[in-house]
């Protein structure tokens, strides 16, 4: 018997049988998000519409809605144009609301689905101690429609920190036992290996 609250649930992973995926993390994330509230708000913009020219007392009555603009929470049509607001009004409806989903494309789609970029550095090292400087490094990158300036510079500027601590790495080992870097660093290497 199970305790008070707790309910049994199956859990599913690493099946084929599940739909395709993308990782939500990041850059990533806004992507996939982004494309499921521009469906909701698609769908939402469409319902009001409907809702507008079939209302009697709408001035966009008996409107075509393919005809219908939405913007800045006006619905226009020729020279008749009726608010969101007061079409809510009228209909005694505090809010509306619509769904949206998004499931990603296929792995072999004929199009990018991700950023793409170059980067380049120059780097100096002293042959006496070895040391590795990064004098000067730049990147160009084109990523399609960038929802918010600042994030994407941050995440571009990330990439190209995380490339240059990997490039400077070296040779890279994987422990095949815990599958950690083995010389990630001399103290991780002497706890790693005693």
């Amino acid at each position: 018997m199970e305790p008070a609250g707790n309910t049994a649930h199956d859990f599913e992973n690493g099946d084929t049988d599940l739909p395709n995926i993308a990782a939500a993390v990041g850059s990533a994330g806004a992507g996939m998000i982004s494309a499921a509230v521009h469906s909701a708000a698609t769908a939402l913009r469409n319902q009001l519409i409907a809702r507008a020219v079939a209302d009697g007392a709408s001035p966009l009555h008996g409107a075509d809605p393919v005809d219908v603009v939405a913007r800045d929470g006006v619905m226009t049509a020729g020279t008749a144009s009726d608010s969101y607001a007061d079409l809510l009004q009228r209909n005694f409806q505090p809010d509306a609301e619509a769904s949206g989903s998004w499931s990603p494309p296929a792995d072999d789609v004929p199009y990018g689905m991700m950023t793409f970029g170059a980067q380049f550095a120059e780097v100096a090292v002293d042959p006496e101690l070895g040391l590795v400087r990064v004098r000067r490094m730049t990147g160009a990158f084109a990523p399609g429609l960038v929802l918010n300036p600042k994030t994407a510079r941050s995440q571009l500027m990330g990439g190209m920190l995380w490339g240059l601590g990997q490039a400077l790495l070296e040779a890279n080992h994987m422990q095949p036992r815990t599958g950690r870097w083995a010389n990630a660093s001399q103290v991780h290497w002497r706890t790693a290996w005693p």
